[in-house]
């Protein structure tokens, strides 16, 4: 499934020439900001033999901090819980829940006008909070990778009178990390690794005081595997296609709200068995700077 996380990559205005959206948003220099929010996402999956649906929640927080106009540093984590109900033909009612804390996200941010455009870039890691934990007899997972993940993103915006339009790239590079396997009451250790991820996405956002911001994005995620000494855990990839609607209100002074709606599809359901796929999600998230 996926959860809803917030990003703790800001960007900071620069006093002449840069365009700021929500895909670039942060602190000025000196200034700090707090972001804190929550997330809800369901799912269903219908395939030959089986269905699924899954619910789940996330809190989460962020701290970044504007070195400059230009430059910033911030780091955040989340907590959530999610749990899928399978009905399969062989073995109906099966419950399996994730839930505990997502890794820590550390990330700089850069923000640089480029002749009347936009540049933006942020460079950091995803790092474990704990390792790789999957319970079979409890059919329980944790939500921490247990693996480092370096990550880049880079994006330009395009300013107009009614709306600013932009891309972005982003590459996540998860590096093995240690797993851990309980069944039958006994504890096996190993590895996972894989998992690689490519995100590419337009977005524009129109210029009112509400600022609307749609994205489609388009992420692919390669297979990865949990290996140890008794079995090996295969997570096939995925292809998957979001359409985001943003908005930022703000409430008063130093203080915005954030609310965020996403859909999201598989576009290789056929690769996966999978008749079909969909996701919704909201998030609400406030932002504090001072």
């Amino acid at each position: 499934m996926k959860l809803i996380c917030i990003a703790v990559f800001f960007y900071s205005s620069f006093s002449f020439a840069l365009t700021m959206t929500q895909k670039n948003l942060a602190p000025s220099a000196g200034q700090s900001e707090i972001q804190f929010g929550t997330g809800y996402v369901s799912s269903s999956l219908t395939a030959t033999m089986a269905t699924a649906n899954t619910s789940g929640y996330e809190v989460a927080t962020s701290y970044v901090y504007g070195l400059s106009n230009e430059h910033s540093l911030g780091l955040g984590v989340g907590y959530g819980s999610a749990e899928s109900k399978y009905d399969y033909i062989m073995a109906p009612d099966v419950t399996f829940k994730k839930q505990g804390l997502s890794d820590l996200l550390l990330a700089y941010q850069g923000n640089f006008d480029l002749s009347g455009f936009t540049f933006f870039t942020h460079v950091g890691a995803h790092i474990p909070t704990e390792k790789y934990k999957i319970d079979s007899d409890k059919n329980e997972q944790n939500l921490s990778s247990g693996r480092v993940s370096p990550l880049i993103g880079l994006g330009i915006i395009v300013p107009s009178s009614v709306a600013d339009v932009g891309a972005r790239l982003k590459y996540k590079l998860p590096q093995d990390g240690d797993a851990e396997r309980v069944s039958s009451g006994l504890s096996k250790q190993g590895t996972i690794s894989g998992g690689n991820e490519l995100t590419l996405a337009l977005f524009a956002e129109i210029q009112n005081a509400f600022h609307p911001n749609f994205e489609v994005s388009y992420m692919t995620v390669s297979s990865s595997t949990a290996k140890f000494s008794d079995s090996t855990i295969t997570y096939l990839e995925q292809k998957l296609l979001s359409l985001d609607a943003a908005f930022r209100i703000e409430i008063a002074p130093g203080f915005e709200v954030l609310p965020v709606l996403t859909y999201s599809t598989l576009l290789n359901k056929s690769d996966l068995n999978i008749d079909s796929y969909n996701t919704f999600a909201g998030n609400l998230r406030g932002r504090f700077t001072f």
